[in-house]
């Protein structure tokens, strides 16, 4: 789970153009931060989300031995009629 970021003020230029740089510059560091961690979020939820559908094709090849569970077939008449 990630972490919460404790809320930072903004660097803002007083006199000169240098703070403004230094404020640029950490706007696009934290931008391509942000974006990092996003991709990486995807990545990981891409990646479990075909770990269980790999999971669920083996338990339903080598122990159902490619049939429908019982309580899989109740579901879908309790879906169905609902």
């Amino acid at each position: 789970m990630a972490k919460k970021r404790k809320q930072t003020q903004p660097v803002t230029a007083t006199s000169g153009g240098e703070p403004a740089v230094e404020a640029k510059l950490l706007t696009d560091l934290r931008g391509m931060i942000q974006r990092t961690r996003s991709g990486v979020a995807q990545a990981v939820n891409s990646a479990q989300v075909l770990l269980y559908w790999e999971i669920g094709r083996r338990i339903h090849k080598e122990i159902l031995g490619q049939e429908r569970a019982e309580y899989g077939e109740q579901i879908v008449s309790t879906v169905s009629r609902r």
